[in-house]
């Protein structure tokens, strides 16, 4: 069996300026490690600067469109490309692309018909705000509790086999967020492969103020979300 072949996916949209250029920052970071990188931006509310030379490694598209399938999009080319695993992470993750990326490319190489999640250690959690951290825990005790492993499964990036992409993609087009809590639990509970690798993934500085009432609300939302993937998962598996 030879190499497999990897690529990144992911989505941005920004509210804003700053926002805009973090994302984009962190899109050549993660264009740097060589690897084919898909992203869907949203028309109406750019994530990617205009004006940005990037390297041919990335292809962009924006669409008009919701999030889920925005990501779908980035998942559907990355499979048109003949890509045997493919690794999400939000754009955002500077720091993981610059300390993490290598380790989850390694791991999803060593084992492409497995599914590998990137956690945070303890200390690095920790470093979230109240709000988050205290959502973030209560849904990670779910996912203990219905798959039988504790796991830091909210942290974000995770590499992902071809197969289970083209089985349970289509399946989480009205999931928001859940996207995410839907398909780790049908790959699980389909039995198969699971490594967890834990890093020092420190929440940014930026996202360590985020702990007011509006920013709580959001992260109840995708806590909503999420623990809906995770039931919805459960149902159908």
């Amino acid at each position: 069996m030879g190499k497999p072949r990897i690529a990144i996916v992911t989505m941005a949209r920004a509210a804003s300026e700053v926002e805009a250029r973090r994302i984009t920052e962190g899109l050549m970071r993660a264009t740097a490690h060589g690897l084919p990188v898909f992203v869907t931006d949203h028309a109406a509310s750019p994530g990617v600067s205009t004006g940005v030379a990037f390297p041919p490694n990335l292809d962009l598209v924006r669409e008009a469109v919701d999030m889920v399938p925005r990501i779908s999009s980035s998942f559907r080319r990355a499979l048109q490309k003949d890509c045997d695993v493919c690794i999400y992470s939000e754009p955002d993750k500077i720091a993981f692309f610059e300390s993490g990326l290598d380790r989850l490319v390694q791991a999803a190489g060593q084992n492409p018909e497995s599914l590998v999640i990137a956690a945070r250690d303890p200390r690095a959690f920790a470093t979230v705000p109240a709000g988050q951290r205290n959502l973030e825990s209560m849904a990670n005790q779910i996912g203990a509790t219905f798959l039988g492993r504790p796991a830091d499964y909210f942290f974000g990036p995770f590499a992902i086999p071809r197969l289970a992409v083209e089985q349970y993609l289509p399946e989480v087009q009205t999931l928001g967020w859940g996207w995410r809590t839907y398909l780790m639990p049908r790959c699980i509970l389909d039995r198969m492969p699971f490594t967890v690798f834990e890093g020092s993934f420190e929440a940014p500085e930026w996202n360590r103020g985020e702990d007011d009432a509006a920013s709580r609300l959001y992260r109840l939302k995708q806590f909503v979300e999420s623990v809906e993937g995770f039931r919805q998962a459960l149902l159908a598996s």
